[in-house]
């Protein structure tokens, strides 16, 4: 490690970003080739397998079942009783409920992939022409909105933004700063450190009164990893998890309240209707009863008034 090293004055800046280039390419294309493998034919019309809503599918299955259901009936009772109005509304619902599954499984891809589009597009711009200008100066204050890193581009030392940080690169981390990542002491091959770990070199002997020593000085370390893959991963795998916005929370409520109360009200008294309809209109008259249309009307209005 010492002899591969100690000589390497780094990357040259366009050797440098078509690696880290390589690298999002390669985690882009095995995240989508995920995303593929662990597609469903329900992911296709931006539905889930589960009776729980979820923020990500705009349009449930329930809702597409209801809107099927209705259509389904039109069609039957327009081949019974021939009607061309009911034909049309029959057809109007079963469209009106594909472009809806249509525009929901549109809206579940786009959300899946916009990580991946955005990474594509970050990759465009990155392949441009770099060189030493394009980096901050060497003691620019340090910053929590950007770690940077004292690193080795072109022959000389810069102050690159740890993003940039591709395997191989030589870094200078002073005494007391963490490293970016997995990186290797290019004088002592022994000593390793991890992503985030302090530097901290050895003192000889034990400070015990006040004495004029002399500054401990920064070393090369070589990276082992690229710290942006590590980023990068993460990202893909839990940009889908985002934490649900005001909007979305009162589209779910609405959805809730519509799906799971109105409509089995409604199937419930409809139900109900049609079952006395049944029996008062043919049963009754098949076993050769009649009913007073008065008590009829009371009993109804009785029920209507219970529901």
């Amino acid at each position: 490690m010492e002899g591969t090293f100690r000589g390497h004055t780094g990357f040259a800046s366009e050797e440098a970003m078509q690696k880290l280039c390589d690298v999002i390419e390669e985690e882009v294309n095995s995240y989508e080739t995920e995303l593929e493998r662990n597609g469903t034919v329900l992911s296709l019309i931006g539905q889930r397998a589960s009776l729980r809503l979820h923020a990500d599918v705009v349009f449930s299955w329930i809702s597409a079942l209801s809107l099927l259901s209705c259509g389904f009936l039109l069609l039957v009772a327009s081949a019974i009783l021939p009607d061309v109005y009911t034909l049309i509304e029959a057809a109007f619902l079963i469209l009106f409920c594909a472009l809806n599954l249509y525009l929901s499984g549109w809206n579940f891809h786009l959300k899946q992939r916009e990580l991946i589009d955005q990474s594509r597009s970050l990759l465009k711009d990155m392949k441009g022409e770099w060189s030493s200008e394009d980096y901050l100066p060497l003691h620019s204050p340090q910053s929590s909105s950007i770690s940077l890193q004292w690193t080795y581009r072109d022959g000389e030392l810069v102050n690159l933004p740890q993003a940039l940080l591709v395997e191989g690169d030589i870094i200078v981390v002073r005494p007391g700063r963490p490293v970016p990542g997995g990186a290797c002491n290019v004088q002592d091959s022994q000593m390793t450190l991890t992503a985030g770990e302090v530097f901290l070199p050895e003192v000889e002997g034990t400070v015990t009164d006040a004495a004029v020593r002399v500054p401990l000085q920064p070393e090369k370390f070589v990276m082992l990893e690229t710290p942006y893959r590590r980023f990068l991963n993460e990202c893909l795998q839990k940009g889908n998890h985002r934490p649900v916005t005001l909007l979305e929370n009162r589209r779910l409520m609405g959805c809730h309240f519509i799906e799971r109360v109105i409509i089995p009200l409604i199937l419930v008294r409809q139900s109900t209707f049609e079952v006395k309809y049944f029996v008062v209109t043919i049963k009754i008259p098949l076993l050769g009863l009649t009913v007073d249309a008065n008590c009829w009307a009371l009993s109804l209005l009785v029920h209507n008034l219970r529901c």
